[in-house]
């Protein structure tokens, strides 16, 4: 019993896993390449990186590098 709820728990897994990658593929078709959502995934994915494990820091400067980044660059949303 053990040994297949474990193989349900895996495939779900898999499963849940490849659903959101289907989606992004379908999703960045319709972004372009230079679209601030872009800009966005990197100043928060930086802050992280930067931050390491203390990430409300790492999400509030990637936030305010985002915003810079629209004021400077003049990107209209």
């Amino acid at each position: 019993m053990a040994e297949s709820s474990a193989w349900i728990v895996f495939i779900s897994a898999i499963f849940a896993t490849y659903i959101w990658r289907f989606a992004g593929v379908m999703i960045s078709h319709r972004i372009e390449a230079n679209h601030p959502a872009f800009e966005w995934f990197t100043c928060l994915a930086y802050g992280i990186y930067m931050f390491g494990r203390r990430l409300l820091v790492g999400i509030v400067f990637g936030e305010t590098a985002f915003i810079f980044l629209l004021l400077v660059g003049g990107f209209n949303l």
